[in-house]
């Protein structure tokens, strides 16, 4: 019998130390898991660390990028970017071998990342679901870039399965930039006050 998981991938975290958007990520990520539905994290930021994975509370997250320090070289750099492309993908596949992905959730603000997050939906055949606490267009102050910004929100409103909006503000926002109201879910601002304790 296949583990159902849930996979939450993105660059505006870090797991599993970090700020409000950990908290939230591991928010979802315990209540999949207390639900039943495995969850792992994948970490897609270039950050240099000495461990590139662990568990924590029965939370799997993975750092794809996978580097220690940082290259004085460009092209090693541009490199370890790619590699970390690839490792996310392998990852992923090595996740499938034993576990029915019923969906990944895209964290993210940056437009690369969503759209990778995309391509894996469609190579593993699964839903694809953006996370979003924040307004997409809250720090867009020049036309030619918030023409871009609701471009963007467009796209992403039409190869979302779903999206996760903290409030009812959001969500009409993204209703007025195509996505359709059922694809739309509120789920209010999420904190487990017991990781602050002791």
């Amino acid at each position: 019998m296949t583990i159902k998981t849930i996979i939450i991938i993105g660059d505006s975290f870090t797991f599993p130390d970090g700020n409000a958007a950990t908290n939230r990520v591991y928010t979802y990520a315990r209540g999949f898991n207390e639900s039943g539905v495995k969850a792992h994290i994948v970490c897609f930021r270039n950050d240099y660390l000495e461990s590139h994975g662990g568990e924590v509370d029965g939370i799997t997250y993975y750092y794809p990028f996978s580097q220690t320090t940082r290259s004085p070289y460009f092209l090693a750099r541009r490199w370890h970017n790619i590699l970390k492309y690839y490792n996310t993908l392998r990852i992923i596949k090595e996740i499938k071998r034993d576990h029915d992905i019923m969906a990944i959730i895209a964290y993210t603000v940056r437009m690369s990342t969503f759209l990778y997050a995309w391509f894996l939906s469609v190579i593993f055949r699964t839903n694809l679901i953006l996370e979003r606490s924040e307004h997409p267009l809250k720090e867009i102050s020049n036309r030619i870039t918030i023409l871009g910004g609701y471009i963007k929100t467009f796209i992403e409103a039409r190869l979302s399965d779903g999206i996760l909006c903290i409030s009812d503000y959001l969500r009409k926002f993204y209703r007025s930039v195509g996505a359709i109201e059922k694809k739309l879910l509120i789920v209010p601002s999420t904190v487990d006050f017991t990781r602050f304790e002791g």
